[in-house]
């Protein structure tokens, strides 16, 4: 990569394939269209991350890279994520419709893009040895991903939907507020999404654990009969705060890094504290057995799984349904005196009868989570259409349609999609994306490469 000496407004961007010197695309800047220090920061950032691909591939002898094509999209897709979350702030303080609307095309953009990352294979090695099996084909392994997928790109933050939510949850009862409809629906909203852990902090502030808690803390608290109320009640409300703690999902049990799952925490899972429910054969750990771990990047292999343990992942969620099933009268008695609690197991199970959900993006979330983890990836737009339709949603709605598409692997959908919403605008940012991005998602040397360069090189105008 490099600015011509002789033009201060043209970029020069060579290809390389295979290692070898390909195409050199020229894009011509213009003053007509502005770039601000957001996108800038990133447009910078993805530019470098195209040199040092480039610089390590015709450094490299053989199948031996020190980056992976896949990396290299999570490179671009940092570099946009990192522009969004600072327009986040500035559309939520700004009456300019312009930026809201840009803030909006930005995410639009983001989405596509991380759901190509799922959908949308990369270029296949020769070596068929190696690989476990087609990834399309392999059941659960897209599962994880598209749980953050889905809560990250389509779905609000449960706290933010109501304005009472927050005097709600600082009443003395929460339960009670309203006649108990929006605590329950923030729990169970938390419980569909897999947000177990912001599930259980709305639980902790029931008024009866809490005032259970602070009796038993009480000198005042002398009757044997209260006494044994009070531990009881606690010990219900901590076995349902171990089952949720131990809940083997997909995904996580936290929307926390559903950005960025390589960013993901695990020190939480060191010296957890002793399990008390008997029985249940899972670990606080056993939801890592979903996630997908790649080959070095200096095999020929290192965009596809060698690690992913689909056997052991499905058997453990397994484990906890039928614990559930088994000891749901025994081990969790807390559902006689709170019966809103029985509807979060049932929940947990798969059981979705006294459930009604917001749309069909949220349903196919929880199927996902609790009833059909084992989903493979071919058969996932299949299962999207139906809930479209049990939703009474139009599968021909355009945004619908884009998700469909690169859910059926449809590189040129992405391709088309990342362009309408930016890409061909003229803008520095968008296209240098769209031109940058789209041969990482989909491999390089690929008839849809080569289609890109056409939809592109004749719109684009860099301006700094």
């Amino acid at each position: 990569m490099s600015w011509d000496p002789k033009s201060p407004f043209a970029l020069l961007l060579p290809s390389l394939l295979q290692g070898e010197p390909a195409a050199v695309d020229t894009f011509l800047s213009h003053p007509g269209t502005g770039c601000d220090d957001f996108e800038l920061a990133a447009l910078l950032k993805v530019l470098q991350a195209h040199e040092d691909y480039y610089a390590d591939t015709a450094a490299a002898t053989g199948p031996e890279y020190s980056i992976t094509l896949k990396q290299l999209s999570q490179e671009y897709r940092l570099a946009l994520h990192a522009c969004i979350t600072s327009w986040e702030l500035e559309s939520t303080t700004t009456t300019d419709a312009h930026v809201k609307a840009n803030y909006e095309l930005l995410k639009a953009t983001h989405a596509v893009m991380q759901e190509s990352q799922i959908f949308i294979p990369l270029e296949q090695s020769q070596d068929d040895n190696n690989l476990l099996q087609n990834p399309m084909d392999c059941p659960g392994w897209a599962t994880a991903e598209t749980v953050r997928y889905l809560r990250y790109n389509h779905l609000d933050e449960p706290e933010t939907m109501d304005a009472a939510t927050e005097e709600m949850l600082n009443s003395v009862h929460p339960e009670e507020f309203g006649g108990g409809a929006l605590y329950w629906k923030l729990v169970t909203t938390l419980v569909l999404r897999g947000c177990l852990d912001r599930a259980w902090d709305v639980l902790a502030k029931h008024s009866l654990l809490v005032s259970c808690t602070n009796g038993l803390t009480s000198s005042t608290a002398t009757d044997p009969y209260d006494v044994t109320h009070m531990n009881q009640v606690v010990a219900g409300f901590h076995a349902i705060r171990e089952l949720l703690s131990r809940a083997p999902l997909p995904g996580g049990r936290s929307s926390l890094f559903d950005d960025f799952s390589d960013d993901m925490d695990f020190s939480d899972d060191l010296g957890s504290a002793d399990y008390y429910l008997e029985g249940l054969e899972v670990a606080d750990t056993d939801y890592r057995f979903w996630e997908k771990d790649t080959a070095d990047a200096t095999t020929a292999t290192g965009d596809y799984p060698v690690s992913y343990n689909q056997e052991a992942a499905i058997r453990k969620h397994r484990l906890f349904r039928d614990f559930i099933f088994r000891e749901r009268k025994s081990s969790f008695d807390i559902t006689r005196r709170v019966p809103e609690i029985d509807s979060l197991l049932s929940i947990l199970t798969g059981d979705f009868s006294r459930v009604t959900f917001d749309n069909w993006k949220e349903k196919l979330l929880a199927e996902l989570l609790y009833r059909q983890p084992d989903l493979r990836p071919r058969h996932m737009s299949a299962r999207a259409r139906k809930f479209m339709q049990d939703c009474g949603e139009d599968e021909t709605e355009p945004t619908n349609q884009v998700i469909l598409n690169i859910m059926d692997g449809n590189a040129g959908e992405a391709i088309q999609a990342m362009y309408t919403l930016g890409g061909g605008s003229g803008a520095a940012f968008p296209s240098v994306l769209v031109r940058e991005y789209t041969p990482a998602s989909v491999g390089l040397g690929s008839v849809l490469y080569h289609t890109m360069h056409c939809l592109t090189f004749s719109t684009f105008i860099f301006s700094l």
